[in-house]
C-alpha cells in the first residue's frame, strides 16, 4: 500500500470543545463521555481537536456509517476515489494496530479505527496526488466524527506489513 493511516474515533469532545453553551474553545484534554449533537460546520471546525485518549463507550452503528459516507464523499483528483476503508472495532485487533507507528499508541484506545488503505499509483504524477486525496477523505471524516460528538486522531503507519497482516490482506 503506498498509503494508509488510521483513525480513531470514540464519543466524546476534548474538554475545550464546544460545550453546551457553544462557546468554551480552550483546552486539549479528551472529555470523557460528554457528546454534544447538531454542530454547525464552523463549530466543528473550530472546535475539533485530535483527541487521544477515549471513552469506554462504543460509537453506534449509524454514526459510524456517518463518518465513514463523509470520507467516501471527499474529493479526490479526477474523483479517482483511490481509498477503501476498513473499519476496525474488535479490541485486539485495536490494539495490535498500535504497532503500526510509534505514534499511534492511542488507537488501542479507541473504540474503533478506520484505517484508510490505498493502492501504490500507477504514475508517479499521482504519488502526490494520492496523499492530498488521502488528506481529504481523512478530514472529512474527523470534520464529521466532530459534528457528531466524537472525538478523532488520525495516525501515520510506518510497518506496511504489519498493518496488512493486522488487517488481513
Amino acid at each position: 500500500c503506498a498509503g494508509s493511516g488510521f483513525l480513531g474515533l470514540s464519543p466524546g469532545r476534548p474538554s475545550g470543545g464546544i460545550q453546551d453553551s457553544g462557546h468554551s474553545l480552550s483546552g486539549q484534554h479528551a472529555h470523557v463521555g460528554h457528546k454534544v449533537t447538531g454542530v454547525e460546520t464552523w463549530d466543528a471546525l473550530r472546535s475539533r481537536r485530535n483527541v487521544r485518549e477515549f471513552s469506554a463507550e462504543a460509537v453506534s452503528e449509524e454514526d459510524l456509517a456517518t463518518v465513514l459516507e463523509a470520507g467516501r464523499l471527499a474529493p479526490s483528483a479526477k474523483n479517482w476515489q483511490p481509498w477503501n476503508f476498513v473499519l476496525v472495532t474488535e479490541r485486539e485487533q485495536l490494539r495490535d494496530l498500535t504497532g503500526v507507528w510509534q505514534g499511534a499508541w492511542h488507537v488501542g484506545g479507541a473504540a474503533a479505527a478506520i484505517a484508510i488503505v490505498a493502492p501504490n499509483p500507477p504514475e508517479d504524477r499521482w504519488a502526490g496526488l494520492l496523499q492530498y486525496d488521502l488528506g481529504h477523505a481523512t478530514m472529512l471524516m474527523m470534520l464529521a466524527a466532530a459534528d457528531l460528538g466524537i472525538g478523532t486522531c488520525h495516525s501515520s503507519v510506518q510497518d506496511q506489513e504489519l498493518a496488512r497482516k493486522i488487517l488481513g490482506f
